[in-house]
């Protein structure tokens, strides 16, 4: 995956120190964090006054099995990150990753209800599953022609995701 280079020279760093982590990400997008996770987002209403745009979400799990590997990892993902079929249909199943070094687990999805798109990300570090999530919902036509930039700053931000040693 060839991502356009984008300046990052003023991102913005989050850095988590007890999870271990840091990513850096556009000055002019949003970062929570909420009970499902830490989100950075950038969003714009449409038209219509619907929100639309683009997310960058990190869940932290517990991993229970002292086994870190990829057959571990896609039992996991199996067990307690299921593809709901009622609503969500997948674009590509689970397939190797690689994310600052470390092996890991990445499948594409789409909500066939709202028709919004997640790629995710699955990687063990030490006992914890990390889950990143690139979600877009770029359906008007301003957002439309709006996808592109979102998904170059998205995947860039993806880029930069980093383990670190708190």
């Amino acid at each position: 995956d060839d991502i356009p280079e984008l300046d990052t020279s003023d991102w913005k760093v989050y850095r988590n120190e007890e999870y271990g982590f840091e990513i850096r990400y556009p000055k002019d997008w949003k970062q929570n964090e909420k009970k499902e996770g830490i989100i950075i987002s950038k969003m714009f209403e449409n038209s219509i006054g619907r929100k639309e745009g683009g997310r960058f979400t990190i869940e932290v799990f517990s991993n229970l099995s002292s086994d870190s590997s990829l057959n571990s990892l896609n039992d996991w993902v199996k067990i307690n990150d299921p593809i709901s079929p009622e609503n969500e249909k997948e674009i590509y199943s689970l397939k190797e990753i690689v994310i600052d070094n470390k092996k890991g687990l990445g499948r594409k999805k789409i909500n066939t209800v709202w028709g919004f798109t997640s790629e995710e990300r699955f990687i063990i570090n030490e006992d914890k599953v990390f889950k990143l999530s690139i979600t877009t919902n770029l359906s008007f036509p301003e957002g439309v022609k709006k996808q592109e930039e979102y998904d170059n700053a998205l995947n860039k931000i993806l880029s930069n995701f980093r383990f670190i040693i708190p």
